[in-house]
């Protein structure tokens, strides 16, 4: 594995995610992002780790800056059914412009 790879670390952290080992999925994610700021599948992933890992104000947090890489994401965000559960937060409404 190359070590300077930040896809590699979001493939691993993503896997994580999915076999619900939240803490171990937001570090390795977060190294995928301290490798490329800029790297948007990194901060998507992220931001459902934080969630998953009950770091709510963070995952949003990371929402937010997937949209400001890139605002086609909202509609990615909006079709992907494991951010359902991020509708509950006003804050997470207000980024994804669907109001209050």
């Amino acid at each position: 594995m190359d070590p300077e790879n930040p896809i590699l670390y979001d493939l691993k952290g993503y896997a994580l995610y999915r076999q619900k080992n939240y803490d171990e999925a937001v570090q390795t994610l977060e190294r995928a992002i301290a490798l490329d700021s800029k790297y948007i599948w990194g901060h998507y992933n992220l931001a459902l780790a934080y969630w998953g890992a009950d770091k709510r104000d963070q995952a949003v947090q990371e929402v937010r800056r997937v949209i400001e890489l890139d605002s086609s994401f909202r509609d990615i965000i909006r079709g992907d059914g494991q951010f359902s559960k991020f509708r509950a937060s006003e804050e997470f409404r207000k980024v994804m412009g669907e109001g209050t």
